[in-house]
């Protein structure tokens, strides 16, 4: 076994690391890449010396890596990217006559020049996971930012308030926007730093009603002030729930499909705007934007305040160390660097006089230094496009490329449950979808699936529960196309 997890009552750690069988020596050397369980196996001919490298995961056959968002140790660094290139490093030095990967065909070159290869196409990614590393070193520009409320970064909304003008406040990922003729708008509040602040600046400055909350993304830490908010002591006017019609499906519907971040607790979305789209509370129009980025759910919001061209941009190029001015990007956020490239673009475009980003990062808007997050971006794609199979980091990049909908079900006896599977083809290539699902559930080809385009696929029957089962996990196996995706769905009783 290459790659387990630790297992109640399987003791794992008296096992051999190097024994004898059958004329082979075979020696187990950690290779702690995509996971850092996983481990690799030499096996040593004792007749010819020659000796093979079973390698899991480290590479594949054509020298990418398979799934490569397994490299996202977290949603913020470049430690996976690292720790694989480490490994790489190990096996080169083990000088494999042959390599053997866990997926795919053969290697067709020979090992330690593929290996060479990949580390370096790796080394690449993972230093362009950071948006500052690309501005200093590879472009040679230090990044100087002015920002609105220096004693605000890298806060989490603990700190008093900052007043950013006449009528706009932060603190942390929070901002209040007062109204001339009464009445004040919040942006994203958080639990319980922010949202807790939130009703002291309400009464120091006598703002009058909470009537707006405007909902930046679906991570938590931006949204869940809104639950003590709706229960506060007081709060005799229900405040108007606003965002994207893309943002409000998560926080709505936190069970219909996978995203991280997010809190179980539904909320009702009083309005959402499509793309482009506005409204106007008071004397302020706001535009709303789609804005990919840290997370696929996320907006930008277009507003003049106080005489100033405001743009906030939720948790998209804020600064706080050497991984900031991004905000990171993973596969499992739906986040890719091709996306902060395009919101980039749309800065670039608006050109407003102030950024609002949050974690305490509102800076005055600097054209040259967006030049150089598109340019980033860009990099970036063209870096994890070189480590995709497919050659398109859209498609593999992305866990969610095939997902099972809802992700939880809730019934009582008797337990029979549609399952609703959804396909997507982000990439630029038409691809053939079959299937096949464990527990006997089988769908037929349904390719060629255009570029863009979304399959619907429900099941053939409803999913039935054993009477004495609690629940059932249902693993999905997927063939012919999509070589790189897994997913699993609950169904509880």
């Amino acid at each position: 076994i290459l790659h387990f997890m630790p297992a109640q009552g399987v003791d794992t750690d008296t096992a051999p690391t190097s024994f004898d069988w059958g004329g082979f020596k075979l020696d187990l050397q950690p290779l702690p890449c995509p996971a850092p369980d996983q481990h690799g196996v030499l096996i040593k001919d004792t007749k010819t010396e020659k000796t093979t490298l079973f390698c899991a995961q480290l590479t594949t056959g054509e020298g990418k890596i398979f799934a490569p968002y397994t490299t996202d140790w977290d949603h913020w660094t470049d430690l996976g990217l690292k720790t694989h290139s480490q490994s790489i490093d190990k096996a080169i030095a083990l000088a494999p006559d042959y390599l053997i990967p866990a997926f795919g065909p053969l290697p067709t070159i020979a090992p330690t020049a593929l290996l060479k290869d990949l580390k370096t196409r790796v080394n690449e990614a993972g230093f362009l996971k950071s948006f500052e590393r690309f501005s200093k070193v590879r472009l040679g520009n230090q990044p100087n930012y002015a920002f609105l409320s220096r004693e605000q970064a890298e806060s989490g909304g603990a700190k008093p308030w900052s007043r950013l003008s006449e009528n706009l406040w932060n603190t942390g990922n929070t901002f209040v926007l007062r109204s001339k003729s009464g009445g004040f708008l919040v942006v994203d509040p958080w639990d319980p730093n922010s949202a807790k602040q939130i009703p002291i600046l309400q009464e120091t400055l006598q703002l009058g009603t909470l009537e707006v909350i405007l909902c930046s993304h679906a991570h938590y830490d931006h949204f869940d002030g809104i639950y003590s908010i709706l229960n506060r002591p007081g709060q005799n006017q229900k405040p108007k729930i606003i965002t994207t019609t893309q943002i409000a499906e998560p926080l709505e519907h936190p069970f219909r499909f996978w995203a991280p971040f997010l809190d179980k607790r539904p909320i009702t979305i009083d309005q959402s705007i499509t793309d482009g789209g506005s409204f106007t509370w008071r004397e302020y129009t706001f535009r709303l934007h789609d804005f990919p980025g840290q997370s696929r759910y996320t907006m930008a919001a277009e507003v003049t305040i106080d005489g100033k061209r405001c743009l906030f941009t939720a948790d998209n190029f804020f600064h706080q160390d050497q991984f900031s001015g991004s905000g990171g990007w993973m596969g499992m956020n739906r986040s890719t660097p091709l996306g902060y490239a395009q919101s980039a673009r749309k800065v670039l475009d608006i050109a407003p006089d102030w950024v609002l980003a949050e974690h305490g990062g509102a800076f005055v808007f600097n054209r040259e230094d967006f030049e150089r997050r598109e340019k980033w971006g860009l990099a970036a794609a063209k870096a994890a496009d070189a480590l995709c199979l497919s050659g398109d980091h859209l498609v593999d990049w992305n866990p969610h490329r095939i997902r099972s909908e809802p992700i939880l079900i809730q019934q009582t006896d008797p337990v029979t449950s549609p399952v609703r599977w959804i396909a997507t083809n982000p990439g630029q290539k038409p691809v053939r979808l079959d299937c096949s699902f464990s527990k006997g559930l089988i769908f037929t080809s349904q390719g060629p699936q255009k570029p863009g385009e979304t399959l619907v696929l429900d099941s053939i029957e409803p999913l039935a529960i054993p009477k004495r089962a609690k629940g059932v996990d249902i693993p999905l196996i997927w063939e012919n196309g999509f070589p790189s995706q897994g997913d699993t769905f609950r169904v509880w009783r």
